[in-house]
């Protein structure tokens, strides 16, 4: 039950919920809460790339989390590739699956 419960208050949890309610929000037209669910979504996203480079062992810049929220598009697959290598398509694969799974079920819902 603890294992369940952990996965699903997890940072790709946190991404998938977040971009979820991000999708939704912007199909219902409602501008506040697309904002809001946008910055947990970019939050979670630069958390999660904090939490690998301290997995990792890698010593990062003081201001790394935050450049992280703001230009993650860019610096998330900079940041996996200097890191991982070839590997880095894995967390990008997962990612992109976690961003896929989140637009079908939130199309699905607002049907």
């Amino acid at each position: 039950m603890k294992r369940v419960l952990i996965k699903l208050v997890s940072l790709p949890a946190a991404i998938f919920y977040s971009a979820t309610a991000m999708v939704i929000a912007g199909r219902k037209g409602a501008g506040a809460w697309e904002f809001l669910s946008a910055l947990v979504c970019y939050a979670a996203i630069a958390l999660w790339l904090v939490a690998d480079a301290r997995r990792r062992g890698r010593r990062v810049a003081y201001d790394f989390d935050s450049v992280m929220f703001f230009f993650w598009p860019v610096g998330g697959p900079i940041y996996l590739f200097g890191v991982h290598g070839w590997r880095a398509v894995l967390p990008l694969a997962a990612f992109a699956a976690l961003l896929g799974a989140a637009c079908v079920i939130s199309l699905a819902l607002t049907r």
